[in-house]
């Protein structure tokens, strides 16, 4: 139990140690002596001032006893804001560049860190889940946070996001040269799947849906989307008042800027873009090389709103140089497009583009706004599909070659946004 005592003239918070598998946790003091009771000063000799600030003492310590534990980071952080006051930490944590939206999620109730997840899952199944299989299920969650960020949440993994981690499984496995067996990155899905199907039979969690299944096995994995999991974030489109302050404003990092419009007038997803070398930019088309698709590799023409983009990072380069030498990599799989996606996250937000309730937009979201406008425009599924690099629906993306060039190019001279929207470009 939490509680306040009185120590010569001032109030301290004090809570005893918890312990892990039977032992206190490894709490100590400044001169690392180890500590069975924590104490706060609270700052204060009086009483009424004490009570005020003694929940966001106790959630202080909580952080503290939760980073002993193992869940220190953001989401030690998050989960000991929980029952403080927003008032208190918000005006803070704004002035932070390292939180990500999942930390205001977390800390507000929203949102179960997926790291918090698994601890509930192995203290329930501890005749269930041991020794190497509790490792796997660590090692799967690791992975997870390289891929999607330290702080990931449960109700952030759909199947969008699942498949797309899947596929980066595998392709890494073939980048850092230790490949791993089917079977291995089998029984890392299942692991995530196993505890999803905890989270919702034994968690209660019946606002979820497990999106670990169907993609498991040496099946080809079928695309599907998260827009169709009840309960999960809908993608949307960009409106046109949002695109007009993303492209109004000014991004600290210049390279986005160009970025951001290269997606909205090609529907390449972020990687894609993030790739390019100069080699890649000839006759008034881009070629791209690979992606997470089959049907990834294409050659996408240039829209004439951002033929000038193309021009200056072009000129002076050579051949195998990158088109974004300006965006570092980084990551587990060292790519342009991490950093480049953390960036635009940062500016989506501070240029007060924000999504509906239940709603997600991310720069992901282009790629549908891209969409909707070719439709718009009368262009056929077919060529949009191809454009996106998605197969056709149904067996015919097996054998069909595409639209040919002229009619890709028709296709993108057709694109055209609202002129408020063009105006900003």
């Amino acid at each position: 139990m939490a509680g306040s005592i009185r120590i010569g003239h001032t109030f301290y918070a004090q809570k005893a140690v918890p312990t892990k598998d039977g032992k206190p946790l490894r709490v100590t003091n400044k001169d690392g002596k180890p500590l069975r009771i924590v104490q706060v000063s609270l700052g204060t000799d009086s009483r009424a001032e004490a009570l005020r600030k003694l929940p966001a003492a106790v959630a202080d310590i909580e952080a503290m006893f939760a980073r002993a534990r193992g869940e220190g980071g953001l989401a030690g952080e998050a989960l000991a804001l929980r029952d403080r006051d927003p008032r208190d930490w918000f005006d803070d944590a704004l002035q932070r560049t390292d939180l990500p939206e999942t930390f205001y999620h977390v800390a507000g109730g929203n949102a179960q860190p997926v790291t918090e997840a698994l601890r509930r899952w192995h203290d329930d199944a501890t005749d269930v889940r041991t020794g190497k299989t509790r490792q796997m299920d660590e090692q799967a969650v690791a992975l997870l946070q390289a891929k999607l960020g330290e702080l990931v949440t449960v109700e952030g993994v759909g199947r969008t996001e699942a498949a797309d981690f899947l596929w980066w499984l595998k392709r890494q496995q073939s980048r850092d040269g230790k490949r791993r067996s089917s079977a291995t990155l089998d029984r890392l899905r299942s692991s995530l799947s196993s505890l999803w199907d905890w989270l919702i039979e034994e968690g209660k969690r019946t606002d979820l849906e497990n999106p670990w299944r169907g993609h498991g096995g040496r099946r080809r994995r079928k695309k599907t989307g998260g827009n169709d999991i009840p309960g999960a974030r809908k993608r949307t489109p960009y409106t046109d008042d949002q695109l007009v302050a993303l492209l109004s404003g000014r991004p600290r990092q210049p390279a986005l800027a160009d970025v951001l419009r290269i997606g909205l007038f090609s529907g390449m997803r972020l990687d894609e873009i993030c790739s390019l070398r100069a080699s890649d930019v000839t006759d008034g088309v881009m070629h791209v090389r690979e992606g997470k698709t089959e049907n990834a590799e294409r050659d996408v023409p240039i829209h004439l709103a951002i033929a000038g983009v193309f021009r200056r990072r072009i000129t002076g380069k050579a051949c195998d140089d990158p088109l974004f030498p300006d965006i570092p990599e980084g990551g587990p799989d060292g790519t342009r497009g991490f950093n480049a996606s953390k960036w635009f996250t940062r500016y989506r937000r501070s240029v007060g583009v924000e999504p509906e309730p239940g709603k997600l937009l991310d720069f992901h979201s282009l790629r549908h706004t891209f969409k909707t406008a070719m439709h718009d425009a009368g262009v056929h599924p077919r060529t949009i599909d191809w454009l996106c690099g998605h197969a056709p629906p149904g067996m015919t993306g097996v054998y069909d070659a595409g639209p040919n060039k002229a009619e890709r190019r028709r296709a993108i001279r057709k694109l055209r946004y609202p002129k408020k929207v063009m105006e900003a470009v």
